[in-house]
């Protein structure tokens, strides 16, 4: 497989996480929590494939969340435009909080 093809499958994946959750616009800690529990899956899945509990497909699959899930939390930074420069706007003090 090259680049094109999991980024493909990466793209896919966004679009089911879409479907299934709307929208997400959590606060960058809420995002590293859920990339966190995302990480765990991946983990687990590749611990059960070494002790035959599980395949290595199983723990490809759940990469391909880890990086969906990523590219949700840059899709939504860009989406509060916290690329620009720290200006202490209502907006970013709410993001930070997680407000959104």
């Amino acid at each position: 497989m090259n680049t094109r093809s999991v980024l493909n499958e990466v793209d896919e994946e966004r679009r089911k996480q879409d479907k299934k959750w709307g929208e997400q616009n959590h606060s960058p800690a809420d995002w590293l929590m859920i990339l966190g529990e995302e990480f765990g899956e991946a983990a687990k899945a590749a611990l059960e494939a070494k002790f035959g509990q599980g395949s290595l497909r199983q723990y490809r699959n759940e990469l391909i969340q880890v990086a969906a899930v990523a590219v949700a939390m840059i899709e939504c930074f860009d989406r509060h435009d916290i690329n620009k420069p720290i200006d202490n706007s209502q907006e970013q003090r709410d993001y930070l909080e997680g407000i959104y």
